[in-house]
């Protein structure tokens, strides 16, 4: 357990859902394909830290995962694979929505599809949730741009396609058009625009003052214990509904700088499962799908107030300490 005790400050008698989200995907090394087997399922040596590893820890708290699945991949590795991965993850009770980076896609050289006009966002999609339906069964609700790299047409572009959820929006990220184009109005709270609800990758301060702010999302590989164990009661107490924790295929992988080995992250793994047992500990909070949570009562109309909490400064130190030796 994080926290010390396991007693915490009494909290806002209201619903917290906690939503654990995986980008799937995998990428290119100076124009080399990386195994598929590697990024995705993370097998070494016949042992696997990747997609089943993270369904089985999550499994371990009665909570089931959305993995955001980057379809495109086959058109590099072919439609087998792809389709393989999405029916195991959908086999498992876990939940399949559509993840895209474009630059996958042949004659697409932009990874941002806030890089294309409306009507290649509108075919972009279309042909990504045609895949995932075709290969589950079940149609995809919702979806996350590929580093965070949309922008409002990619809005209208989901609403052409009946998607209900984007899931992209973070606030001050550079990549992240749609933010710009809303003057970083919301922080975590959940928004609509038009039938498309917005619930964004959920961030907090990591520094906060007067002359310099810097937020950092949720993201099992970016936050530091000391961080966590700060910042998830302050959700909890807080208005917010719906809290966005953020993996990757690959969080528990660490290549080397030059991508010639990989060894299995098992620092990683336990900082999920200390996560995982930490948010456990509360009353009031569970575990939804992106699915599930479209179907929750809170889901039903925009969140009142908004909030973004700052980690203590005393427990930031060790995270800008290790970015200054690097």
């Amino acid at each position: 357990m994080l926290g010390g005790g396991g007693v915490h400050e009494k909290t806002i008698q209201k619903q917290t859902h906690f939503i654990v989200t995986v980008d799937t995907e995998t990428f290119l090394v100076n124009n080399r394909l990386l195994p598929f087997e590697t990024n995705i399922y993370g097998n070494i040596d016949g042992v696997e830290y990747g997609v089943r590893k993270i369904m089985e820890i999550c499994e371990r708290y009665k909570a089931k995962a959305t993995f955001f699945v980057d379809v495109y991949m086959y058109y590099r590795y072919g439609e087998n694979m792809v389709r393989t991965l999405c029916e195991a993850i959908n086999d498992r009770g876990h939940d399949v929505q559509l993840h895209a980076h474009a630059n996958w896609i042949p004659n697409c050289s932009d990874e941002f599809v806030s890089a294309y006009s409306l009507q290649e966002q509108i075919n972009i999609i279309a042909e990504g949730k045609n895949l995932i339906s075709k290969w589950t069964g079940c149609v995809p609700i919702a979806f996350r741009a590929g580093s965070y790299g949309l922008n409002l047409d990619t809005i209208r572009a989901l609403e052409a396609n009946g998607f209900l959820i984007d899931s992209s929006y973070f606030p001050l990220n550079k990549n992240c058009e749609m933010s710009k184009q809303l003057n970083n109005k919301y922080q975590n709270k959940l928004f609509k625009i038009g039938p498309v609800t917005e619930i964004p990758v959920s961030t907090y301060w990591l520094i906060c003052t007067s002359f310099y702010k810097k937020n950092s999302k949720l993201d099992i590989n970016a936050c530091l214990h000391q961080e966590i164990q700060d910042i998830l009661p302050k959700f909890i107490n807080s208005r917010i509904n719906f809290v966005v924790l953020f993996l990757h295929s690959f969080s528990f992988l660490r290549w080397a700088k030059d991508y010639s080995s990989i060894r299995p992250d098992h620092g990683a793994m336990n900082k999920l499962n200390r996560i995982l047992e930490f948010i456990t500990s509360f009353e009031n909070v569970d575990f939804l799908t992106m699915r599930e949570a479209a179907n929750s009562p809170e889901f039903a109309k925009e969140e009142a107030s908004d909030f973004i909490p700052s980690v203590n400064i005393f427990r930031a130190i060790p995270r800008l300490l290790r970015r200054l030796t690097l």
